[in-house]
């Protein structure tokens, strides 16, 4: 992992556990199934009561970092994953709590990954972080988290650029080295293309009723087909035929 990606993350933690610690102290709490790690776990060994308190800045960066490892994910990639989780909670008003935090960072990766990165990215290839979870558990926790997003994956460059700023500051008050630099014209112009141009497949083949985002971002045919469902194979092939 490059250096500016693990600096990124520290930011990032920092972020998200004030945003759990925001969370802790209000009432009345919402909770959405899919994200309770009680329900649907992630294979990881929990410390007796660990959902009953507020996780480490250090235990929210080292898992993203492992997820970050794992796949090879670059630094703008954490900033929209930043960017699907405040759309979350604004959409839903989700409560970010200790047995639900993992959940709801873990599937904003996973979107994000899709729109951003040049090589496809699998929902199996996420498995070499979490064997022991269900790849049919992966594809739901996508579909859910988009269907909560109400689909909207589309990220205006003047948006990426306030959470670049956000995370810069957060770098500042907490000596956090800052490595990336703000985004080029160009690059504006590939973020919007890219999160626009998902976000209006995701909408035109009706996605939220059975479908992940696997079907839209395929690149390589001979890759991860065995991890794709034969509707969304038959629709990316009905697509190829337009």
């Amino acid at each position: 992992m490059a250096p500016s990606v693990g600096e990124i993350i520290k930011c990032l933690g920092v972020c998200l556990y004030w945003k759990i610690k925001e969370h802790q102290a209000k009432e009345p709490k919402v909770f959405i199934d899919i994200f309770e790690e009680d329900k649907h776990p992630l294979g990881i060994l929990h410390k007796p009561n660990e959902f009953d308190g507020i996780p480490s800045i250090k235990e929210i960066q080292d898992f993203i970092k492992s997820i970050y490892d794992a796949e090879n994910l670059s630094a703008e990639c954490a900033v929209m994953a930043l960017i699907f989780i405040e759309r979350l909670i604004a959409l839903t008003n989700i409560s970010l709590q200790a047995s639900n935090w993992r959940r709801v960072i873990f599937g904003a990766v996973i979107i994000s990954s899709k729109v951003w990165e040049d090589t496809a990215v699998w929902n199996s290839d996420f498995r070499s972080v979490f064997p022991q979870l269900k790849l049919n558990d992966l594809s739901k926790l996508e579909r859910e988290y988009l269907r909560l997003l109400d689909f909207t994956v589309a990220i205006k460059s003047s948006i990426y650029a306030k959470y670049y700023f956000d995370l810069r500051t957060v770098a500042e008050i907490n000596d956090i080295n800052f490595p990336i630099e703000p985004l080029t014209k160009t690059k504006e112009q590939e973020i919007e293309a890219k999160s626009h141009g998902l976000e209006r497949k995701v909408k035109q083949f009706n996605l939220h009723r059975s479908h992940s985002l696997e079907s839209y971002v395929l690149k390589d045919p001979t890759v991860g087909m065995e991890d794709i469902k034969l509707g969304e194979l038959q629709i990316a092939a009905e697509k190829e035929k337009h």
